[in-house]
């Protein structure tokens, strides 16, 4: 096992954990009554509006990166990259931002989220210091 094949593992496992966890914890709001009709920003989604997708972007880059160690062949890394690529600009990000602006357009709670909560990277391009 060489450094590429650890430090890509232990990527895979980071984005793994960070998915898992989002999604739990998003299972785990909406199947609360009390929350139907709310919008989620605790736990990971305190720290990004789409926790899941970083995590998943982040699994791939590892796969990608485990995987260089063994070809040194820079096409391992169209995957995450195709991937990225398709949540950030075409299929995940925009659709789910787009419905959430219609839904919350009038909610200031959601606004102020939106402002003060990285899209997709946490703690990167947080504007203010909000609590959720």
């Amino acid at each position: 096992m060489t450094l590429l094949d650890a430090g890509g593992f232990l990527l895979w496992i980071a984005g793994f954990i960070f998915e898992t966890v989002a999604d739990y914890q998003k299972f785990t709001f909406r199947s609360l009554p009390e929350n139907k009709g709310n919008f989620m920003s605790s736990g990971l989604w305190a720290y990004s509006r789409h926790p899941n997708y970083f995590g998943e972007i982040l699994l791939w880059l590892g796969v990608a990166i485990s995987s260089f160690s063994g070809s040194k062949s820079y096409s391992v890394f169209i995957s995450p990259i195709f991937v990225a690529l398709l949540l950030i600009f075409v299929s995940g990000i925009p659709a789910l931002e787009k419905k959430a602006d219609q839904l919350y357009a009038n909610n200031e709670e959601y606004q102020l989220y939106k402002k003060n909560t990285p899209v997709l990277i946490p703690f990167i391009g947080r504007k203010g210091n909000a609590e959720f």
